[in-house]
């Protein structure tokens, strides 16, 4: 390590490193002498050394090679005698002897091994590092106090004792002051040396702009896609195991804005809000004005009305807990320190953000927005990495969306430009300026750096300014580049007749040396008349700017604003000429007008280099840019030897000679980006300097006037050559490859510049680079003078490109790329991430360009760690369970990239997700077949009569039963005999009207459901959830005529539910309560749901619909299903239905739900008898209930007019209809399907007896010999209650309960995709395809299952194929035995049983034009048929499992009597042998 460093030391040269340069150079030495295996551990390795006796000599030797810069003291006793001798060393005044700059000191011994130290010696070397070392207020307090002292007066004494010809600038400013004898410069619109008297000057006004309508608030399509973003990361939050967020408790959205101390970002980030009109659309305010926004943004200080926001915030947050609150706090990296820690006000941020009601309020979010995370993004971070999001400057864009408008010109875009041969780069440096200041810094080694580059720059500035105003002899003492940006600044208001104009912002830190130079720079203006030509103003984060008086009327003008009106944000300022000084440590992220035409950063970045600092001084300028300004080439003109010598001679205007511009032969287009060939001969990147002035004549000679030339100015370079700017990604490792300027390289001369010294060759020399000769001339006449008509264009066309950066020496060595890729060299990539945070260990890996935004953020938080006063510091997260804060995200993206408008379109969304997640789309159906229907319901009882709140069986059994289907979503299916429905011409599917809805708090929800009173409902913990047990038991089925298996799977905490066998274990029935039993959480039905499908969004989660009661829960799924379904809710019963039940439709699963109950019932009557309770008592019924009921409501008759429903829960629809006198008399019980639509006389009767479904409740006992038809996948409820009905049994429906019916578009299965078993899966398949002749080679098998086939052909082929007389003759209608199928809306059925003791209707009227014999029993005799009467040519169709089913059945029922077969009438359903197809027959009627 010790010869790594003398070695180093030597290799610098009289370079002066920056902090950064010498840490990163350690770093590398420790990785390199490390073990390798251990390089990426966070403990130091141990380093290889060498012999302790060979260390001295080695070093010497090494430092032999330095010239004498590097000394190596070997001291016998301790490290503090060579430190001794060293010190003796430097206070050496003997004038011959050549100092070192840096003493290495080496100390070897047994007892403390190998110690040694390096003491910088060199003056300028030892105060770059010594103010390195200061923090940001030690900086200032130095600063302030060598300028109290006076110690900057020692710099004027140098300048008036070093200046050419002893010039004083005071003197000269007094004597220019004098003789302009209260005249003052023409403020615009003329010649710019004309003259006016100052009275004229103070009453000139500008034209009126005509358009003055402020720009709209627009989203770019980034800034949407953000939102969404950070909205999808809100969910994932919600949808996590920590269940930190339950979105769905929220019905509103509440935010509060927390910006950075700054007045200018809290105004901006005001009027923001109330241009984007988001109060309004989150329900806060009932109109958009800043007024209103300022309420919801608040300053992070300490004045009064903070305090009190925040406050009120906090109340809302309490009071409120329905609402969602979303904190949002901008510019989250400026202030981190911890609020007990330090002199106020720092640590204000974490006062409000960290605070204990916002940590543990479970309805805040708290998102954090920075362009600069890295201070946040250390190994005790409080956001969990998965919370972060990174905002990119473009998305991609659909093939039929224009492209935008606008595109994003950042840092990346800057750094690149340093690539630019054929213009000067937007980003550069001053080689003059870097030269003088070096002079100043080696000769004053005691006065503060940023003190001597101040009074340098502002002395640079008033030359230039004295310059332009036409004094002579001090052009020499300023720079191209200071030159230039003011010439712009003072010329461009005199081309238009608005007075309008560029800024050029001057960024200095100190607040003391800012004061100094706007005081100055004013001063000098004055003097020099220009003071209605330019204005001077001074910024900073706490401090408002304020204009003079001529210049706040030209604003008011421009804007068409009243006298009251004050600009308050730099956007105010536009096309303003002035000078802004902007002060303070930080910068705020305000947005700069598009009048910015210069940013000189050279007083930053001058000691302390990190990441954040350079990208955020950076980023002050960074902008999105017209999209049409990357579009437009540069020319580069033809120029012979001979123009080319005498354009060098040539003087331009006012007898100053123009710019020398290399010779290029031919018209050469550029037509891509300009010029992004790397410079061949140079690593220059400095603009054109080749006729660099200096300051002073001690740097450099005085020179003639020919020297003293004057180049064009830069701006107007970038007016006259628009260049096409690649877009670019963010990451550095998706960067789009610059294309070459040029197509033919070698048709493009370079002059050849003469390198400096070989000691310097690493760095930036002071000569320019190789330039192309580009015509840069502007459409102006001879005379200089501008055509009034391109005023306007050169001003749009300066807000078009974006500003010219110009930065430190220092900094440019980082920024520039390395066209090497020299490993050694410190970059911008590797710099510190902050000042604010410390590495985790001496040794560590090194960040590395390619990383995406997630793999840094991953690298910071592993190997950073907070200093001592970051609010992060004193977190515990190595013993937690939770060592991130759930609710807190993290938006970061580069400045100016339009993150403001993310997240208040992020606000925005989320509050409309809020609603559509309290929203339900439900059913909205109006009852059908509603006409006449009068004589069939109940007269009103009394409204006395308390009666009416149940049903009366009396008077219910002698109701008629209303066959009649009055279910809108049954409005196809075909129409009963003996009803008023009528049959219908149309086929096919009929939308379904829905509407939406807000969930109440008794609604049932879906899995997405999350919230702490339900969590125990749903979720139980994994070890809880694997003990949950399987019970397999067999039953006997008669339907199919084999023993069945079905499985129960309870959880743990659902066998309360149960009966086991006490010695084996084994599963012996489902508790049943008794019929007089109750309590407060006495729900005596079990509530068994059929769901296929629908694992994520069936309405499962019964908790808040049944009001926190206790009830059993059954779900009834599919063996293939079953483990979706256990995954998804494992703290619920699962009864698995057996095999053969896999490709069935919803009639299998309540079948065996029926058969499973009434065999359960047996069970527990035969259990309980034991107990003493008699069989008649132990509850009987069960509910069978959609899994797409979500909320129940109760109409009040009496209140019908008026058409309000009260929200009801299950909990209470349950205990009503248990509560119901005779219940055991009762077969069935249901409630009809809301509706918003009509309210008929069947509602205003509170019980009716007609078809029940969606939530029915069975009597399992009473109708034990009554089954639903475990084949059927359609119709299954209405064919189960005309079965019910004709076996004698009454049910009825309380008419005051509805249900809403949500529309779920996914599961169900209702519907199965047909198509080939073989062969192209996409062919379409008609109905007529269903069945075919059996054996028939044409046959295509089709995927479903035969029994699907056959229902569909029925409902879609009936009138066409099999009942042609059936067709809207509703007289006539097709005889339908033991089953209701639907043949169609245009068939008319008639439904008669065979079964022994059943009803039904009078018939010996009727003549039937079809018979439907389908899956008939035993019951079914020819008797029975020979009752009906059929027309002549009515129709038989026989449907049978098998082709000997089919004949067996044709002579048991002595069809052929009455029936003509034909053998090509028999057909079978499109299936294969194997899917075992069904078979029908068809026949004509003969007399």
């Amino acid at each position: 390590m010790a010869l790594i460093s003398v070695q180093y030391l030597g290799q610098l040269g009289t370079r002066v490193p920056s902090r950064e340069e010498l840490d990163a150079a350690f770093l590398k030495a420790r990785q390199e002498t490390g073990p390798r295996d251990r390089a990426m551990q966070p403990q130091p390795p141990q380093f290889v050394t060498v012999a302790p006796a060979q260390l001295p000599w080695l070093a010497k030797t090494a430092a032999a090679t330095s010239h004498g810069r590097v000394k190596v003291i070997v001291p016998q006793v301790s490290l503090a005698e060579g430190m001794n001798e060293a010190m003796r060393q430097i206070s050496d005044t003997h004038p011959i002897t050549k100092k070192p700059l840096y003493f290495v000191i080496i100390h070897v011994s047994r007892q403390r091994g190998t110690e040694f130290c390096v003491v910088v010696a060199g003056p300028i070397q030892a105060r770059m590092l010594l103010e390195s070392r200061f923090s940001i207020p030690e900086c200032f307090k130095e600063i302030s106090y060598q300028i109290i002292t006076g110690k900057v007066h020692l710099l004027h004494t140098h300048f008036k004792r070093n200046s050419t010809e002893n010039v004083d600038h005071d003197v000269l400013l007094d004597e220019f002051s004098n003789a302009l004898k209260k005249n003052v410069f023409l403020p615009f619109n003329g010649k710019k040396e004309d003259k006016i008297a100052e009275n004229l000057a103070t009453s000139m006004t500008p034209h009126s702009v005509q358009n003055t309508t402020p720009e709209e608030f627009k989203l770019h399509p980034v800034q949407i896609a953000v939102a969404m973003k950070v909205l999808s990361q809100v969910c994932a939050i919600a949808d996590s195991d920590q269940l930190a967020l339950d979105l769905g408790r929220f019905s509103k959205v509440d935010l509060l804005i927390i910006t950075a101390p700054s007045l200018v970002l809290h105004q901006q980030t005001i009027e923001r809000v109330a241009q984007s009109g988001l109060l309004v659309d989150l329900g806060l305010e009932e109109n958009s004005t800043v007024k209103a926004a300022e309420k919801y943004v608040m300053r992070c200080d300490k004045a009064p009305d903070t305090q009190t926001k925040f406050e009120n915030f906090v109340s809302r947050v309490k009071a409120y807990p329905y609402t969602l609150f979303v904190l949002i706090q901008d510019q989250a990296h400026i202030d981190i320190n911890r609020h007990s820690f330090g002199a106020q006000p720092l640590g204000l941020a974490d006062r409000y953000i960290n605070c204990q009601e916002v940590l543990k309020s479970a309805n805040v979010l708290t998102l954090q927005v920075t362009p600069t995370p890295y201070v946040l993004q250390t190994k005790k971070s409080r956001l969990p990495p998965q919370n972060e999001i990174y905002m990119p400057t473009c998305v991609n864009q659909m093939t039929n969306v224009p492209p935008p408008e606008k595109v994003y010109f950042g840092l990346q875009d800057y750094i690149k430009t340093t690539e630019w041969t054929g213009r000067l780069p937007l980003l550069r440096y001053d080689p003059a300026f870097e030269q003088a200041a070096d002079t100043l810094l080696e000769a004053y080694p005691r006065l503060y750096s940023l003190i001597i580059r101040t009074y340098l720059l502002i002395r640079q500035y008033t030359s230039a300014l004295m310059s332009l105003s036409g004094i002579k002899g001090t052009k020499q003492e300023t720079t191209t580049e200071a030159y230039n940006m003011l010439a712009d600044m003072v010329n461009l208001p005199m081309k238009n007749s608005y007075g309008k104009g560029c800024m050029v912002l001057l960024r200095i830190p100190s607040i003391q040396l800012a004061l100094l130079a706007h005081e100055r720079l004013r001063s000098v203006r004055d003097k020099l008349g220009l003071q209605y030509r330019f204005d001077v103003l001074l910024s900073s984060m706490t401090t408002e700017f304020s204009l003079d008086d001529h210049f706040l009327s030209r604003l008011q003008s421009w804007h068409g604003r009243d006298k009251t009106w004050q600009p308050k944000t730099y956007e105010d300022l536009a096309d303003l000429p002035c000078i802004m000084i902007l002060s303070g440590q930080h910068t705020a992220g305000e947005t700069w007008p598009k009048s910015l035409r210069y940013c000189d950063l050279r007083l930053v970045n001058c000691g302390v280099l990190d990441r954040t600092t350079v990208e955020q001084e950076i980023g002050l300028v960074c902008q999105y840019i017209d999209i049409e300004n990357i579009h437009k080439a540069v020319t580069v003109c033809e120029l012979s030897e001979e123009e080319d010598s005498d354009t060098d001679d040539t003087e331009g205007e006012e007898g100053e000679p123009e710019a020398s511009i290399p010779t290029v032969p031919g018209n050469v287009p550029l037509p891509g980006p300009p010029a992004l060939e790397p410079i061949a001969k140079s690593s220059l990147l400095d603009g054109d300097t080749s006729h660099r002035d200096t300051l002073s004549s001690h740097s450099q000679p005085d020179m003639s006037s020919k020297t003293q030339s004057t180049p064009m100015s830069t701006l107007e370079m970038h007016l006259k050559a628009p260049v096409d700017i690649p877009l670019r990604d963010p990451e550095p490792s998706h960067r789009i490859p610059a294309m070459s300027s040029v197509t033919d390289p070698s048709q493009v001369k370079v002059e050849d510049q003469t390198s400096e010294s070989s000691e310097d060759k690493n760095t930036f020399a002071d000569s320019p680079p190789p330039v192309l000769r580009i015509d840069w001339k502007l459409g102006t006449d001879e005379d200089g003078d501008e055509e009034e008509d391109t005023s306007g264009m050169d001003m749009k066309r300066l807000q078009g490109t974006p500003p010219v950066i110009l930065v430190s020496k220092a900094a440019m060595c980082v920024l520039k790329p390395d066209a090497h890729h020299s490993a050694d060299r410190l970059t911008y990539f590797n710099l510190p991430a902050t000042r604010d945070t410390v590495w985790v260990s001496a040794v560590h890996p090194s960040l590395q360009p390619s990383m995406s935004n997630e793999m840094r953020s991953l690298f910071y938080r592993q190997w950073m760690e907070p200093k001592n006063y970051h609010y992060d510091y004193e977190r515990k997260v190595e013993n937690t369970t939770q060592p991130h804060h759930p609710r807190r995200l993290l938006l970061c993206g580069p400045h100016q990239v339009g993150k403001t408008g993310a997240f208040l379109h992020f606000a925005r969304v989320l509050s409309r997700m809020l609603i559509r997640l309290q929203e339900v789309e439900v059913y909205d159906e109006e009852e059908i077949n509603l006409e006449d229907i009068a004589s069939l319901l109940l007269p009103p009882p009394p409204p006395p009569s308390p009666s009416a709140k149940w049903p009366d069986f009396e008077l219910i059994n002698q109701m008629s039963f209303d066959a009649t289907v009055h279910l809108g979503r049954l409005s196809q299916v075909s129409p009963i005999h003996g009803t008023n429905m009528k049959p219908k011409s149309t086929t096919g599917a009929v939308e379904r009207p829905t509407t939406s809805m807000m969930m109440s708090q008794y609604s049932a929800h879906n899995a997405f459901h999350h919230c702490d009173q339900c969590q125990h409902y749903k979720d139980i913990q994994l070890p809880e959830a694997q003990q949950a047990r399987t019970h397999r038991f067999t039953f006997t089925s008669t339907m199919y005529g084999e023993d069945l298996e079905m499985q129960f799977v309870i959880p743990p905490q659902q066998e309360k539910h149960f009966v086991f066998n006490h010695s084996t274990g084994q599963l012996e029935s489902m508790l049943l309560p008794v019929i007089s039993e109750k309590g407060p959480n006495a729900i005596k039905t079990p509530i068994f749901t059929p769901t296929s499908g629908r694992h994520e969004h069936g309405l499962i989660n019964l908790f808040h619909a049944m009001g926190g009661a206790k009830h059993l829960h059954v779900l009834v799924v599919k063996q293939t299903e079953m483990m979706l379904y256990k995954k998804q809710w494992p703290n619920h019963i699962l009864l698995v239905l057996p095999a053969v039940a896999n490709d069935t439709g919803s009639g299998a699963a309540k079948f065996f739900i029926k058969e499973l109950a009434y065999h359960n019932l047996e069970l527990e009557r035969n259990r309980q008898q034991e107990l003493g309770v008699r069989r008649q008592d132990v509850w009987p019924f069960i509910l069978l209930l959609d899994d797409s009921c979500v909320m129940w409501h109760c109409h009040d008759a009496g209140k019908q007019e008026d058409g309000k429903d009260t929200l009801v829960t299950l909990r209470e629809v349950i205990e009503h209809v248990e509560s119901t006198p005779k219940l055991s008399n009762f077969s069935m019980f249901g409630i009809r399907q809301w509706t918003s639509k009509n309210y008929t006389r069947s509602m205003q009767q509170n019980f009716s007896r007609n078809h029940l479904h969606n939530m029915v409740f069975i009597n399992v006992d009473l109708t034990q010999n009554v089954q639903y038809d475990q084949n059927r996948y359609f119709g299954e409820e209405v064919d189960f209650n005309m079965r019910i009905n004709s076996s004698k049994f009454v049910m009825c429906r309380f008419n005051q309960f509805s249900v809403m019916m949500k529309h779920i578009n996914v599961g169900g299965q209702k519907e199965f995709p047909i198509h080939p078993k073989s062969g192209k899966t996409n062919q379409e398949i008609s109905p007529q395809q269903f069945v075919c002749a059996p054996d028939s080679e044409d046959m295509t098998p089709l995927m479903a299952t035969p029994q699907y086939l056959l229902e569909k052909y029925l409902s879609c082929m009936s009138a066409e194929k099999l009942f042609p007389l059936a067709v809207t003759n509703p007289h006539c209608p097709v005889l339908v035995v033991d089953y209701y199928i639907d043949l169609g809306p245009s068939v008319t059925v008639h439904y008669a049983s065979s079964k022994p003791h059943s009803v039904n209707s009078e018939v010996s009227n009727l003549r039937f034009s079809g018979l439907l014999l389908y899956m008939v029993d035993s019951f079914v005799f020819a008797e029975f048929l020979k009752e009906f009467k059929f027309m002549s040519g009515a129709k038989l169709c026989l449907i049978s499992p098998d082709r000997n089913t089919l004949r067996r059945q044709v002579v048991r029922l002595e069809l052929e009597e009455q029936w003509r077969f034909r053998l090509r009438d028999e057909f079978q359903t499109a299936n294969s042998p194997e899917d075992k197809p069904l078979f029908l027959l068809t026949g004509t009627h003969v007399e």
